[in-house]
């Protein structure tokens, strides 16, 4: 046995360094990585695009709105200025509208997401490749992350999954970066990318809560100094967006994406409303008693009105049934990693034998190799959004944008059972 592991770490280390002896073939070996992951993930797109889920349009999350009125008017540049939706931050329907302007057809949006994963694959085989002569770890990371399977609806519909990766994918090599060499420029750099997620989903705000948490503990001696320069970088590039909020709506509301309505209260309402637990926006939609409650919420004409409406709604929800809300954040927290059908309890038998071992790995990972930044970073990140979701609102696919940092830390378990077992044979 001992013989056997030895010659396949031999064999893997020998192809790693082969591939890492030069920037060219780091380089031909990243565009491999590009291009495999596009290949697979045009078919992802042009499978789901052929076969669309009954019930369903493309644009689920609402993202593409600008692009059916382009296609209606024949306009395109001058109406990206309506990239604004009342429900939604503008940074991703800009961007998908901006695809439009240059292709010109429906389908801007897939191929836009289809380059940007690749993109994402291609950079992790570079990053991995400079900072552990492990070309072959960011292959095969950015592969798994390509092919996984319960992603693949996500290049054939109108989602912001590989917008949101590429940013967490960017967010989680600078501040590694910056934790190795501290630069003002890299601090610069880890405010904007913190910003810029914030204007794709609000909904990644405790990861930056969590940004400075570390910053001022766990990596004090290295990244205090700088903590000026991440949070100017940061409100420089997020104020505009809440401050254009407010002289639209006479108020300051910096996390909504919700400009005009309840805001946070219309979530809060979502999260405690019990016959909806597990269950997707198109289906909990055709609950009678819900689609009453929204369309009453809808009828209010000022937006105090709303709040206490929803408000009053929420704490008669939570003081009727106490264990329900407490089994509804408990399903949060499980539904981050798992796919967990409406009102029950049990994961998938797949997502169970696939993600249980996944985690654990992590764990290891985590333990064995805490002292490395980049550990650190994918740490912080993972419990970040873990955190956030569980508390607010939870699906599978939420895990998309820290789900290399996942597999990352899955790696470092496996190399460190591998380790182990070799050293305890070899005595």
């Amino acid at each position: 046995m001992h013989t056997m592991i030895s010659k396949i770490v031999e064999k893997y280390s020998a192809i790693n360094d082969h591939l890492a002896s030069s920037r060219s073939h780091i380089l031909w070996f990243s565009l491999f990585a590009f291009l495999i992951s596009a290949m697979i993930l045009s078919y992802y797109a042009w499978y789901h695009i052929q076969n669309p889920v009954p019930g369903y349009s493309y644009d689920i999350d609402g993202w593409a709105h600008l692009i059916p009125k382009m296609i209606e008017t024949g306009k395109t540049w001058e109406l990206l200025t309506e990239a604004v939706h009342h429900r939604r931050n503008f940074l991703v329907p800009f961007i998908y509208g901006l695809s439009y302007c240059f292709l010109g057809i429906p389908e801007s949006v897939h191929i836009l997401n289809i380059l940007l994963q690749s993109l994402s694959s291609m950079i992790l085989v570079w990053f991995l490749s400079a900072q552990y002569k492990r070309p072959l770890l960011g292959f095969f990371i950015g592969f798994l992350w390509a092919v996984w399977p319960p992603f693949s609806q996500y290049f054939g519909y109108y989602y912001s999954e590989a917008i949101y990766g590429l940013v967490f994918l960017l967010l989680w090599i600078v501040t590694t970066l910056f934790l190795k060499d501290p630069k003002w420029t890299t601090a610069a750099w880890i405010g904007v990318l913190l910003a810029t997620s914030m204007h794709v989903k609000a909904t990644c705000a405790l990861v930056v809560v969590g940004m400075f948490f570390c910053c001022l503990t766990i990596w004090r001696d290295r990244a205090l100094k700088y903590v000026p320069i991440i949070f100017l970088s940061l409100v420089i590039v997020y104020a505009p967006w809440p401050l254009r909020n407010y002289f639209k709506s006479n108020k300051f509301v910096p996390l909504t994406q919700s400009v005009g309505g309840a805001g946070m209260w219309e979530l809060l309402f979502v999260m405690t409303y019990v016959p909806g637990d597990g269950m997707l926006s198109g289906f909990r939609n055709k609950i009678p008693e819900y689609r009453e409650i929204k369309a009453k919420g809808r009828t209010l004409k000022s937006v105090a009105a709303k709040k206490r409406y929803y408000r009053d709604i929420i704490i008669a929800q939570v003081k009727a049934d106490p264990a329900g809300q407490a089994g509804l954040i408990l399903k949060r927290f499980l539904r981050f990693w798992y796919w967990i059908r409406a009102y029950e309890w049990i994961p998938t038998t797949k997502s169970l034998l696939v993600m249980t071992p996944l985690l654990l790995l992590a764990v290891m990972g985590s333990f064995s190799r805490y002292r490395d930044p980049n550990v650190q970073v994918a740490i912080m990140l993972l419990l970040g959004m873990w955190a956030l979701h569980g508390i607010v609102h939870s699906e599978f696919r939420y895990q998309f944008p820290v789900f290399p940092m996942l597999l990352f830390l899955s790696f470092g378990g496996i190399a460190s059972f591998v380790n182990r077992r070799v050293h305890y044979e070899s005595q």
